[in-house]
């Protein structure tokens, strides 16, 4: 985990949260396009993407933003990153369909 600076926004997590999401969406869409195990669903998404994701750290660099007294950059983070996540699934399962 990268530490963080008071008051600045958590890139690292935020980034890498977001392209795990897309890399999701393009698991998934291959996996069900072209009827493959569950047992791959697994690997990649939930361990694969899993282990590259953070929820934990997404959590703890949300509650040092608002011990610092920065709820309101606190709540941005928390909501930007839930669209932000959604987006990139959005995308990743719209890229896999282009380009098949």
């Amino acid at each position: 985990m990268l530490p963080m600076a008071d008051g600045q926004w958590p890139w690292a997590t935020f980034i890498a949260n977001a392209i795990g999401c897309l890399l999701i969406g393009l698991f998934s869409t291959w996996l069900v396009q072209t009827q493959r195990s569950s047992e791959l669903y697994a690997l990649l998404a939930i361990g694969f993407c899993g282990g590259f994701t953070t929820f934990s750290t997404f959590s703890r660099e949300a509650w040092i933003l608002y011990q610092h007294q920065q709820g309101a950059m606190a709540i941005t983070y928390m909501i930007t990153s839930l669209l932000m996540g959604i987006l990139a699934l959005v995308s990743g399962i719209w890229i896999y369909r282009l380009l098949s």
